[in-house]
C-alpha cells in the first residue's frame, strides 16, 4: 500500500531511511543496474515520484548509501585505534582495518561503483559535500594512523588511506565475481580464482605496512651509521 506523504521532519527521515534499507536490501540480491527507482519505491511501499523527492537520481541515493557505509568504518576503526595510546603492531592495525572494513560488507561493491558511475550522475553540490566528507574522515583517520605508527612521518598517513582505499577496491572486485563466474571457480583448477576477501586484503595491507616500517628502519640504520 502507497504511504501517505510525510510532512513532519521525524517523518521525512524515517521515510528517506526507509528507501535507503529497501535500496540496500535490492543491493543485496541483484547487480547495481538492474536496480530501478521503480523497484525501490515498491519495496519501500512508496509510489515512484516520492523517491525523487528524498534523492534526484539513483545514483545519489547509492552514494548516500556509500556515504553511511564509509561514516560505520570511519567510526568503527578510529574507535579502535583510540582505545590504547600506545603505538600498535602492523599487525594489530592492519586487522583493526579488516575488522572495521568487514563490518560493512557492501561498501567496497558501493565504492566500486564511484568513481565510474554514482559521481557521474549527481550535481555539483551533492559531489562537493561526499568529497568533503571524505576528505574529513579520511584525514582524522589518517591521524589516528601515524600516532599507532610512529614510524609513519606527517603525511604518511594520508598516503596509508589512500592505499588501503585502492586495495580494498581492487581485492574487493576480485572478490566479488559475477554469479555465473562464482559458479565456475567451484571446477577443478578455477579454485586459484577464488579470493576471499578478508584474508587476502589483511595479508596485502600487512605486507604493505610492514614494507613502510622496512622502508624507516633502513633509512634510520644508514643515518645512524
Amino acid at each position: 500500500m502507497v504511504q501517505r506523504r510525510a510532512r513532519q521532519v521525524h517523518q521525512k527521515e524515517e521515510r528517506r531511511q526507509v528507501i535507503l534499507g529497501a535500496a540496500l536490501d535490492l543491493f543485496e540480491r541483484s547487480p547495481f543496474q538492474a536496480i530501478t527507482t521503480a523497484l525501490v519505491a515498491s519495496k519501500s511501499g512508496l509510489a515512484k515520484g516520492t523517491i525523487f523527492i528524498y534523492f534526484k537520481t539513483k545514483e545519489e541515493l547509492f552514494l548516500v548509501l556509500a556515504e553511511e557505509g564509509l561514516l560505520k568504518f570511519f567510526e568503527a576503526l578510529d574507535e579502535a585505534l583510540s582505545e590504547s595510546k600506545d603505538p600498535l603492531s602492523p599487525n594489530a592495525v592492519t586487522s583493526q582495518v579488516s575488522i572495521a572494513l568487514q563490518g560493512q560488507p557492501h561498501l567496497t561493491r558501493l565504492m566500486s561503483l564511484l568513481y565510474t558511475v554514482l559521481e557521474h550522475n549527481v550535481d555539483r553540490l551533492t559531489a562537493l559535500r561526499f568529497r568533503e566528507f571524505l576528505a574529513t574522515r579520511t584525514t582524522r583517520t589518517a591521524r589516528y594512523l601515524e600516532q599507532r605508527l610512529p614510524f609513519l612521518a606527517p603525511g604518511q598517513g594520508l598516503e596509508l588511506m589512500f592505499q588501503i582505499h585502492v586495495l580494498a577496491l581492487g581485492i574487493g572486485q576480485v572478490a566479488d565475481p559475477a554469479p555465473v563466474v562464482k559458479e565456475l571457480l567451484q571446477a577443478p583448477g578455477l579454485y586459484i580464482f577464488d579470493t576471499p576477501f578478508g584474508p587476502s586484503f589483511e595479508r596485502s595491507l600487512n605486507a604493505l605496512v610492514m614494507g613502510l616500517q622496512a622502508q624507516v628502519d633502513h633509512s634510520n640504520s644508514i643515518e645512524s651509521g
